[in-house]
Parts: C-alpha cells; sequence; structure tokens
C-alpha cells in the first residue's frame, strides 16, 4: 500500500442513505438546471438545459471587444449575468454589465474609463447576489506614459442593483502595501470567496502564469482591514459548501510527474480536505499533468482533467490528446473521455456535462450530458472559441463520506 494512503472507514449505513438520497436529488434538480456556453467571436450566450432546450442571447458588444467566459458571474437561477467587456483602441476602456437575459435589460452599465483590463468572475459575486468584486488593471508600474496620478490596479465593490461603487482597494492605498502586496507590482485582484462582509481574493501577477500557488488577502469591508490569509493558496480545484470539503490539483516532487508542453504546472496529484483538516492526496498520475478537478454526479466523484506531457506524440497539427478520469469516494479510478481537442467538464444532476472540441479549432463543439450511464447530446455548433461559461451548481448529500484514498495509474 502506498505510503500516503489515507483510509477512512465509513459507516456501512451512511452509504445506504446516500445512494437513495443521490437520485432524488438528481431528478428534483433538473427542472431547473441549466449550463451557459459562450463564442466569444460571435458575442453570444447560449442557455442549455437537460433535455436540449437552447436559448441563445446576443450580446451585442460591439467591434473591438474582448470579453472571455471564464470572466462572467451568474446569478444562481441563471437568468441574470455580469460582465466586463474590455474596448480596445487608441485607449483602452472597460464597462460593467449586469444584465438580466430573458428580457436584454441592462440593469446596470458602468464605464472604467482607465480600465485596460476588467474581470468578474463567479466567485466575486457576494453570497446575496448583492455585491460584486470587479478587478481593474490600468498600466504596467514603470510605464512611463502612464498617467501615475491614478493607481496601477483598482478593486471595487459594486451594488448590483445601483452601480454604485461601495468599496475600493487600490495600489496607492496604505493598508494595500502593510498587507504585503508590493505597490511596485503588476497585480490583478481575483475573488477566493465573497462571503457575507469578507471578500478573500488572490493578488496575481499580471500577464504571468504557470503557479500553482498565489497570496490570498481578506479583506473586512465593514472596516476597510486588509490582512495576508494565506500565502501560498492554490489556484484550482472546486469546493462543496455542504461538506466544507475542497478538491485541488498540485505537484509532488517525491512521487513521478510528467514534464508539461508548455508553462503550465507539473501537477501529478489531486488533494482532498474536510474543515480543517489537513489535505490529503486521492489521485496520482505519473505521466500526464492534471489541469483540474470538479466535482460531478453530486458530489460522488471528481473529473481529473489531464494534459499530455512533452513526449505525447500529437496526431495533427491541431491535436491536443485530452483525457479525463473519474475517482470516487473509495479511490476508484475509471477513465470517463478521450479527446483530441478542447474539453470542458462540470457538474450536472446525476452526472457530468463536457464542452468538446475537435482537431478542427473551428469545431464543431458538441455539449454532451453523462447521466446513468448514458451520454446524450444537448447542443452542437461550429464556430470559433466556444467555452463553458456556467453550469449551475448541484446539491451533495450531507451524508458523503470523505474521499478514501489516493488512486495512482
Amino acid at each position: 500500500m502506498n505510503r500516503l494512503f489515507r483510509y477512512w472507514r465509513p459507516v456501512l449505513a451512511v452509504f445506504a442513505v446516500w445512494l437513495a438520497v443521490t437520485p432524488a436529488l438528481a431528478q428534483s434538480e433538473n427542472d431547473s438546471w441549466s449550463a451557459y456556453v459562450y463564442s466569444q467571436a460571435q458575442q453570444t450566450l447560449v442557455r442549455v438545459t437537460t433535455d436540449g432546450e437552447q436559448t441563445p442571447y446576443a450580446l451585442n458588444l460591439g467591434n473591438s471587444v474582448a470579453l472571455q467566459g471564464r470572466h462572467m458571474a451568474f446569478w444562481p437561477d441563471g437568468d441574470r449575468v455580469a460582465f466586463c467587456a474590455i474596448h480596445y483602441g487608441a485607449t483602452n476602456s472597460s464597462t460593467l454589465t449586469v444584465r438580466d437575459l430573458p428580457s436584454g435589460e441592462d440593469l446596470v452599465s458602468l464605464p472604467f474609463e482607465n480600465a485596460s483590463d476588467c474581470r468578474v468572475t463567479q466567485a466575486g459575486l457576494s453570497d446575496d447576489q448583492r455585491k460584486l468584486a470587479v478587478a481593474l488593471f490600468n498600466y504596467f508600474p514603470g510605464d512611463t506614459e502612464a498617467d501615475t496620478r491614478l493607481p496601477s490596479w483598482q478593486y471595487v465593490v459594486v451594488d448590483t442593483a445601483t452601480g454604485d461603487i461601495l468599496h475600493e482597494l487600490n495600489a496607492h492605498d496604505a493598508p494595500v502595501t502593510e498587507a504585503g502586496i508590493a505597490p511596485n507590482r503588476a497585480t490583478i485582484a481575483e475573488a477566493f470567496e465573497f462571503s457575507g462582509d469578507v471578500l478573500t481574493f488572490y493578488a496575481i501577477p499580471y500577464a504571468v502564469g504557470g503557479s500553482n500557488f498565489y497570496p490570498t488577502y481578506r479583506w473586512t469591508l465593514s472596516d476597510g482591514s486588509l490582512a495576508l490569509a494565506d500565502e501560498q493558496a492554490t489556484y484550482n480545484g472546486a469546493t462543496l459548501p455542504e461538506l466544507g470539503e475542497r478538491v485541488y490539483a498540485t505537484q509532488d516532487t517525491s512521487l513521478p510527474f510528467g514534464i508539461p508542453n508548455g508553462p503550465v504546472p507539473s501537477n501529478n496529484i489531486v488533494l482532498a480536505s474536510r474543515a480543517d483538516e489537513a489535505p490529503y492526496p486521492v489521485y496520482h498520475t505519473p505521466d500526464w499533468i492534471v489541469v483540474d478537478a470538479d466535482y460531478i454526479e453530486n458530489g460522488q466523484r471528481i473529473a481529473v482533467t489531464l494534459y499530455p506531457p512533452a513526449d505525447q506524440p500529437q496526431t495533427t497539427a491541431f491535436a491536443v490528446s485530452l483525457r479525463a478520469v473519474a475517482v470516487d469516494r473509495q479511490g476508484e479510478v475509471e477513465d470517463l473521455l478521450t479527446t483530441d481537442g478542447n474539453m470542458q467538464i462540470a457538474g450536472a444532476p446525476g452526472g457530468y456535462i463536457a464542452l468538446l472540441g475537435t482537431t478542427d479549432p473551428t469545431g464543431p463543439y458538441r455539449l454532451m450530458y453523462a447521466s446513468a450511464g448514458q451520454m446524450k447530446p444537448l447542443w452542437q455548433a461550429s464556430g470559433d472559441s466556444w467555452e463553458l461559461a456556467w453550469a449551475a451548481p448541484t446539491a451533495a448529500p450531507a451524508t458523503l463520506p470523505p474521499f478514501e484514498a489516493m488512486s495512482g495509474e
């Protein structure tokens, strides 16, 4: 047995309750669950349900505008979305929009004239959806043409009903420097968690990638205080709020690992933790690179997305062979998917959805729904840059046992 294995011995009765509750959860969620796919080239969101119903929404952002699907925040019912579009020109600017999708009404339209980059994420929407964290990047420190009266970066909290800026942190603020964020470093903030009066966020070096860890800071809005929360917080993974459980990918150099073909971390394990427990390994691959881990099947398993190592031969000039495996709570590993194109996976009622591309970068793209041992198509389209923007959260039974042990290949 591997020295890193950690054993849990759940009571059989717990499993009986878990197996009985999960199908009921999935069935009740099917009626209201949906996901969104997004094309940056077409500036279109498409809402898709588990029965294949499709509703397109044109965002009509105009020309020379950039917006990625991962830089959106959706309300729990999926009817409302917030995004910050970047307008490119002689000088860049950005606009925050909160839109009611069924009616097409913009509830908030807030311009940021000096922001060359502007981002919102799902984690930046407060748990009551009344506040939204918006990250702004204005210029690189040292830029001789920049207006240095402005801070190089800002992090603002906006009222989602009125568009008012309620709170702000920026590179010029004393609490920022006192907390350890260097004022002369190009930085972009990104939310980790927004709960109640506390916004915890990553401080990420701007335009620099390839790291597993970034420092997080805890910003208490009521008194404006800022403090280091975690010097090395993981920048991937997923959380089950019902269980206080988190899974994420990282690297263990004491175990075999693959060399990636590009500036990404050489992740070779997935760790899990609950509440204040120390994280422990639940999966290891000695050669492929772990891209991410997410919960599927109402928390029963995690889907682990794997990227090929640098020495993996490619079949065509466009092919990127991706794999996905599922790890259950007893440590069993099962192959889920293999594709020579793009792949994104998210949880869905009783199963998961997968957005799959092909070796041709223009598609077609397919959204598939896997449940009860069957895989059915929900949506298909051609065109550049379709991505999975959001999937409604699925509930996990509170009786789920912890993950039992690490499994390897």
